[in-house]
């Protein structure tokens, strides 16, 4: 009867160590943009910090923001873009005939480095799918649940705008059941299945043709999605804000420029004074930095 016993756990513990290896979806992954923008040279830097929660048994390897350029957007200047580590001065390297990005330099997160040098284990760089991509092969530096990764950042003359992200955990490719080995699209689908998108704030290009009344519409729908997203805490400072680019909208229709200009820079000032109280920082860069860029015009 004991050997029976001992029989039978044995096969129960050999079939358990050979459950496959299969990874579990993100959740709940947190990415924050914090802005600056340099008056002297009419740079802005988006800095990202990305937070990894314990809900996650996923380690993160891989994350990248859209930088395309859409049709109708002005050409940028990419001079004093270089010291970013990831960029190159040749925009043919990255195959922007086909893909047209906002120029960007880019850097990654400085605090994982090989032991004993200076080399950055987290690499940066742009795709020829209109992203900037920031990724690690190296396993101790992965981001682990419950940690956080901060560094990576963009440099631009692109105003702030909404910008789409991916983010793609650790997959131990050689640990996948056997049906994995060698089947490209099934490793694929399980790849895509793994995707954590979320939404950030990234550098955009303006549109080539001004008009002043087509901009403040552009400010007013970025002001709508920020609320939706949650980046505008209450609909009280909403309705106080519409007031202020309505108002302005008006203004502007009616080439009263005067007063279009003064309604806009009483709604940067509220924006000014809502700033991490009821504004996330994306929400301040947004409706800040492009409010400037309209006024800058009139």
């Amino acid at each position: 009867m004991k050997k029976f016993l001992l029989a039978a756990l044995m096969v129960i513990a050999s079939a358990s160590s050979a459950i496959a290896y299969m990874p579990t979806p993100l959740k709940d992954v947190t990415v924050s943009a914090n802005m600056s923008f340099d008056t002297v040279t009419g740079i802005y830097t988006y800095n990202y910090e990305i937070y990894n929660p314990p809900v996650n048994t996923n380690q993160i390897r891989h994350f990248e923001i859209d930088i395309s350029k859409g049709q109708g957007d002005a050409d940028l200047r990419s001079d004093g873009l270089v010291n970013g580590q990831c960029y190159d001065e040749d925009p043919s390297n990255y195959n922007l005939a086909r893909f047209q990005m906002v120029p960007v330099g880019m850097d990654g997160p400085y605090g994982f480095v090989l032991p004993s040098t200076s080399m950055t284990i987290w690499g940066c760089g742009l795709g020829p799918n209109g992203k900037a991509t920031w990724a690690s092969n190296a396993e101790s530096a992965l981001l682990s649940p419950g940690n956080s990764l901060t560094g990576p950042s963009i440099k631009s003359y692109g105003l702030p705008g909404i910008r789409e992200g991916i983010i793609i955990p650790y997959i131990d490719y050689d640990s996948l059941p056997p049906e994995y080995e060698e089947n490209i699209e099934l490793t694929d689908t399980l790849r895509s299945s793994l995707v954590y998108k979320f939404t950030t704030v990234g550098p955009v290009a303006p549109p080539a043709v001004f008009s002043a009344v087509g901009f403040i519409d552009r400010i007013i729908a970025l002001k709508h999605k920020a609320f939706l997203l949650g980046w505008i805490k209450n609909s009280g400072l909403v309705t106080s804000l519409d007031a202020k680019l309505d108002n302005a909208k008006k203004k502007l229709a009616a080439n009263d420029i005067k007063t279009a200009k003064n309604l806009l820079a009483a709604f940067i000032s509220e924006v000014e004074a809502q700033n991490e109280k009821g504004l996330a920082p994306e929400a301040y860069a947004l409706l800040k930095y492009n409010a400037e860029y309209l006024l800058s015009r009139l």
